[in-house]
């Protein structure tokens, strides 16, 4: 649970989408932007942390988010689990975010012998609605 293999999956992900692949909002040519989120279909959009600092909230609330983790959290499953809310609702990328998180996610799970997560076609729906929740309901995850 690292920036290095975070940047690297982001990168994969979104290289033909995002503004700048593989790295957070603000950081390379494209300054600030971001903010605005969506998290699904016929979903509100929210407000997450503008980048106007070439990058610096975001890294840091990156390495603080990833420090609270390691410390708090004592489970691999609960660990992947709110990473990838943690990644879905920061909006570290331009592009990308939920796909990256949830890569991270399984990969938490994964090396410690759990299965993978997958949403399936048939419950996206219930999933984005969910994620809809968690932007409302919670300030900041981690």
């Amino acid at each position: 649970m690292n920036r290095t293999v975070s940047d690297d999956l982001h990168f994969r992900v979104a290289q033909h989408e995002a503004l700048e692949a593989g790295r957070f909002r603000g950081e390379g040519q494209v300054h600030g932007g971001g903010g605005s989120a969506y998290l699904g279909t016929d979903l509100e959009h929210f407000q997450a942390t503008v980048a106007e600092d070439h990058g610096e909230t975001l890294r840091s609330e990156f390495t603080s988010a990833v420090a609270y983790l390691n410390e708090h959290v004592s489970t691999p499953v609960e660990n992947a689990l709110a990473y990838f809310c943690m990644g879905a609702y920061r909006q570290f990328n331009f592009d990308g975010n939920k796909r990256t998180s949830r890569l991270m996610m399984n990969g938490i799970l994964l090396a410690s012998g759990y299965a993978a997560i997958s949403v399936p076609f048939s419950r996206e729906k219930g999933y984005n609605n969910h994620l809809h929740t968690l932007s409302l309901t919670r300030t900041r995850p981690l």
